[in-house]
């Protein structure tokens, strides 16, 4: 049975948090079996304490085996159903969440007497219950939860040319989809966590083989927990600090030297890498940059004259594996050229993608990257680096490798400045290498650690961030509780939640809705997104074959609210008569407690759709 609206798809509070976090442990067996009983054990081995790690290679196994399998429509909504009951069901076999916070392993050597520990573990936490709030960010209710609705309800990705932002998803929104499937809806967010808990494994493991105390240790993972843009990301179901830890691994296995390794297991190592920045790169296209850093690397460092012949049969294979069917499935769907689907992100070949492409890179956050000190304004206080940057001037580059790093942050920022997008979450992997750089040239006895100054504005950050992070879990996490707060919690934070909710309640389950607002995962009624009318001219012949596949949709209603005038003259003659009105319905809702939100009314016309696509060309 087809179903809309996340509320549809989520099961009463608190069972849908319980839910969730019995699918994240189960998720952290899943990947105890992949690095105990498999090759791979012996490379990650190498960088990091495996308990870290767990719960990231269970979620890759997840996409490794289901994105195919989704991309040509070989699965049911029932086969999902299924793997997240027996994801569940793995919890029975092995408890295995603890094992990532096992105290008398990981901590019995740190001194608990140190601020900076209790700062850490009170950050860790804070991440952690922050990441089980109710989905409400703008992105978030757009394409990643309404694309994932889409996978549960068809078992496939959706196709539609004028849907614009279902193409900027990628297969982390399959891991959304199995949380839907029996109504967790905090598992998607619990991914990034996972990925929270890999980079610290990394750090706490490079910062060992470094010889570096333990309090120094510490300020290293103060460091990184203290960036605010974090916050944003862990408390999300956007995919993206998965595949940054993906792509952290991979690092990790191209920069620094790997010991104990033979012929063999270099090879081996190879291979991850090349599977793990695909998978990144399916994640979100963004990551293609540090996948062609990273994987450039790799080859160069790797191949050599005795493996050369099985390291390009098996570079070619892999390609063949991995890519091929994506690049097939877009050249089925969009009628892109193979090779061409490859470089690309958006079809833009399609009239209007490449505007969207315009939008997504253009400097939204301003050209000029203040956002690596400080945020460009009160409405952005998650969207900066902080001090991390600042550490800069202490960077000491000690032998070949360390410079290898640093030529590879400068030219993923240069690259990302002028071709990337002017937005500070695109620059969060590039923050991070300069982290294990700076952790490689630290020295114990280097005496600006004990200079007052770095540990004061140190803390000062990391007061600021848990300010923040506890205000979030304060005003979000109680939605996830009970329903009547979670009501409460989506209306005054939700992104169009109000406005489109009143639509659910005032439309029948028969009717199908045009909306001008992009939060299309929350209404209960079939919702046609008309977004696309911002990224080209409405009235240009090429716009016809958009409105020709909205025409199929048979919509009966057009919610209007921001913009009234606009798209009241675009579509003037299909509309109809004023169904509903309600006055100041639609707050745009903000998170930020410093940022009101303006307040717009809400109109619900009926319309006309035989009359398109003409109606927009013959409209004066």
């Amino acid at each position: 049975m087809i179903k809309y609206g996340i509320d549809s798809f989520i099961i009463s509070a608190p069972l849908s948090v319980i839910t969730s976090i019995l699918m994240f442990t189960g998720t952290t067996v899943l990947g105890i079996f992949i690095l105990k009983f498999s090759k791979i054990n012996k490379i990650i081995k190498t960088i990091t304490n495996l308990e870290f790690q767990y719960s990231i290679f269970g979620f890759l196994l997840l996409l490794l085996i289901l994105y195919p399998l989704i991309l040509f429509q070989l699965i049911s909504e029932e086969f999902l159903k299924t793997i997240s009951i027996i994801i569940i069901l793995l919890n029975f076999y092995y408890l295995s969440f603890f094992n990532i916070l096992n105290k008398k392993r990981l901590f019995k050597k740190f001194d608990f007497t140190s601020i900076d520990f209790y700062l850490v573990l009170i950050l860790v936490f804070g991440y952690f219950l922050l990441s089980l709030g109710p989905i409400t960010s703008a992105d978030s209710l757009d394409y990643h939860s309404s694309v994932a609705i889409h996978i549960v309800n068809f078992a496939e990705f959706p196709t539609k040319y004028h849907w614009f932002h279902s193409r900027i998803s990628g297969s982390g929104e399959i891991l959304i989809a199995l949380g839907f499937a029996i109504g967790a809806e905090q598992f998607g967010s619990l991914v990034q966590f996972s990925g929270l808990l890999s980079i610290i494994g990394l750090i706490i493991s490079l910062s060992k083989k470094n010889n570096l105390n333990l309090n120094t240790i510490i300020f290293f993972l103060l460091l990184f927990l203290i960036t605010p843009i974090l916050i944003f990301l862990n408390s999300t179901n956007k995919p993206q600090l998965m595949p940054i830890a993906l792509t952290s691994i991979c690092f990790f296995l191209t920069f620094l030297k790997q010991e104990n390794l033979e012929n063999d297991d270099k090879l081996h190592s190879y291979c991850l890498v090349f599977i793990l920045l695909i998978e990144a790169f399916f994640l979100k296209y963004s990551f293609v940059l540090s996948g062609m850093i990273i994987g450039g690397t790799c080859f160069v460092k790797t191949i050599d004259r005795k493996n050369y012949l099985k390291f390009f049969l098996i570079t070619i294979v892999l390609t063949v594996i991995f890519f091929l069917p994506f690049s097939i499935w877009k050249y089925i769907n969009f009628e892109q050229n193979i090779l061409y689907s490859l470089f690309l992100a958006l079809p833009e070949h399609i009239y209007g993608y490449k505007g969207l492409m315009e939008s997504i890179s253009s400097c939204g956050y301003s050209c000029f990257p203040v956002w690596f000190l400080f945020p460009r304004s009160l409405n952005e206080l998650t969207n900066f680096f902080g001090i991390l940057f600042i550490f800069s001037y202490f960077v000491r580059i000690k032998d070949k490798e360390q410079l290898i790093i640093f030529i590879a942050i400068v030219l993923y920022i240069v690259v990302g400045l002028f071709n990337g997008q002017s937005n500070p979450r695109f620059f969060l992997e590039p923050a991070i290498w300069f982290l294990f750089l700076l952790v490689l040239g630290w020295k114990f006895d280097n005496h600006l650690f004990h200079k007052n100054f770095l540990k004061y504005i140190t803390r000062l950050q990391s007061i600021f961030v848990i300010i923040v992070i506890y205000y979030g879990i304060i005003s979000l996490l109680p939605g996830s509780l009970s329903n009547n707060l979670r009501k409460n919690v989506l209306t005054e934070k939700g992104n169009g939640y109000s406005l489109l909710n009143w639509a659910s309640h005032s439309l029948s389950s028969q009717d199908v809705l045009l909306s001008t607002h992009r939060s299309i995962a929350i209404p209960k009624i079939k919702t046609v997104p008309i977004f696309f009318i911002n990224y080209l001219d409405p009235k240009h012949p090429k716009s016809k074959v958009f409105y020709e596949e909205i025409k199929d949709e048979k919509p009966t209603h057009i919610i209007i609210t921001e913009n009234y005038e606009k798209y009241k003259s675009i579509f003037n003659n299909c509309i109809g008569e004023l169904a509903y009105f309600k006055e100041g319905i639609h707050i745009v809702a903000t998170r930020n407690p410093l940022i009101k939100g303006n307040q717009y009314d809400g109109y619900i016309y009926n319309f006309n759709y035989n009359n398109l696509p003409k109606c927009v060309y013959d409209n004066n």
